[in-house]
């Protein structure tokens, strides 16, 4: 019965906020010899080889369960076979100096690419830009991480412009981050978008752009109606923005999260449960989804259900969906009032 009167209260009330990007995707940073010391080793565990105590909670349960399977089979082919213990000593004892030599490799690699990155800011700070441009491209070959790295690209960038290179991809990266750092998300998405037609392979520069397009829209939400715009036009317009956002990172939580409430606010309830269910979806995928997020979600499909069925008691049973974890996983549509 409240329900125009609660909408009310709610589109005004509500407030979205700001969108970061991913700044860096190269953890790994060797600054001092004090790296090497025993305490800090677990640095090269987590931030080198990408390891956490709860990197099972970011896979599905059929990997875990396949590389139980692996290790069972394995052991049993071992058990089974004609002296398989001495198979078993005979494999490890290649397998671990191999293992041994790759590790080597590994970390050798890593050592030459945070000394060369170093380098760089000497090389930067001395004027040579010719020789900032030939290395970084030398690296960002070598060590593709780096390419996801916005100091890196930065550096790299304006190393371009002080070697009067004209329009580059990473020049207008440059230009779209002073944009974006000073909040002026319409003229950086500009820049971004140039940058990103320019070099299309450069994955952080998408990043930028979708978040900057996120961000716009977001004050669209946010702010109030500017004079001759009408309510319904803001969030109409943030929809457009995060829709475009979306086209550019097809999988960005923040912008299913914002397109579902614009849609809300516009009082589109079946577009909304649309981008409820693909939140949903795409939330099976980890092995620890978030709680908060898909009890929204379940609501928006509640909602959607309430205006658009004359069975009350179908959206009831998705309400419960939105409080309840364990009654998530339920086929509520067979199941009878």
């Amino acid at each position: 019965i409240n329900f125009p009167e609660v909408q009310s209260q709610w589109k005004q009330k509500i407030y979205l906020g700001k969108s970061e990007p991913v700044t860096s995707m190269f953890a790994l940073s060797i600054e001092s010899i004090s790296f090497w010391q025993i305490p800090s080793l677990k640095n090269l565990l987590i931030n080198g080889f990408g390891y956490r105590d709860n990197f099972l909670a970011l896979i599905g349960k059929g990997w875990g369960y396949m590389l139980i399977g692996l290790i069972i089979s394995l052991m049993g082919l071992y058990l089974i076979a004609q002296d398989g213990i001495s198979l078993l000593v005979q494999d490890l004892k290649i397998l671990f100096p191999g293992t041994a030599i790759v590790l080597t490799c590994i970390i050798s690699l890593m050592i030459w690419v945070n000394f060369t990155n170093y380098q760089l800011d000497i090389l930067y700070a001395q004027g040579k830009y010719e020789q900032v441009v030939k290395t970084s491209k030398t690296l960002a070959f070598w060590y593709p991480p780096l390419q996801g790295n916005g100091v890196f690209l930065e550096r790299w960038g304006k190393a371009q412009y002080y070697q009067n290179q004209v329009n580059t991809g990473l020049i207008n990266f440059v230009r779209g981050v002073e944009n974006y750092r000073g909040e002026d998300w319409e003229k950086a998405a500009h820049y971004f978008r140039i940058g990103l037609e320019n070099q299309p392979e450069q994955f952080l520069i998408r990043g930028y752009l979708a978040t900057s397009l996120i961000n716009e829209g977001v004050k669209y939400i946010n702010s109030s109606p500017d004079p001759g715009i009408t309510d319904e036009r803001r969030p109409s317009t943030a929809a457009n923005l995060f829709r475009e956002a979306l086209q550019v990172f097809p999988v960005s939580i923040d912008g299913l999260y914002n397109l579902m409430l614009a849609h809300t606010i516009n009082g589109k309830y079946q577009q909304s449960a649309i981008v409820a269910q693909q939140i949903i979806d795409l939330e099976k995928y980890f092995q620890a989804p978030s709680p908060v997020l898909l009890g929204q979600s379940y609501l928006h499909l509640a909602w959607n259900d309430y205006h658009n069925s004359d069975n009350t008691d179908l959206a009831w049973r998705r309400y419960l969906q939105t409080v309840d974890m364990n009654y998530q996983n339920n086929n509520i549509e067979e199941k009878n009032p």
